[in-house]
């Protein structure tokens, strides 16, 4: 004789009320599997927290940096090199400019022009 089938609960609200209502607990290996996932998953938040401000004090240190270069090239009233930049529009036209440089952010310099003051004959 076959022995009888549980019956299974028709949702999972009807699942949830007879977990509920049952005496028995939960078994030991399922409560530390449970506090297992919940400690990889805190640790992961840790990391994840600890990332984004090592990121975030590295990006700002570099965009100081650079905001100090900028204030020092606009700052400066010696002109490092003149040049011209060309504009094409309806036929083409050279604007004289003066160039102003930083001594740079590690290998890279801030270069600023500013137009050259030309004084009409």
């Amino acid at each position: 004789m076959a022995e009888p089938r549980a019956t299974r609960p028709e949702s999972l609200g009807q699942a949830a009320k007879a977990k509920l209502r049952s005496r028995s607990g939960e078994s030991l290996a399922e409560v530390m599997v449970a506090i297992l996932v919940a400690a990889i998953a805190l640790v992961m938040l840790a990391a994840m927290i600890s990332s984004a401000v090592s990121i975030t004090l590295k990006s700002e240190s570099t965009l100081n940096d650079y905001y100090e270069q900028v204030r020092t090239v606009a700052a400066q009233d010696t002109v490092s090199d003149t040049g011209s930049v060309t504009v094409t529009a309806e036929g083409s036209f050279e604007i004289p400019v003066n160039y102003y440089e930083s001594d740079g952010i590690g290998a890279k310099k801030v270069i600023s022009y500013a137009r050259q003051e030309v004084t009409m004959p």
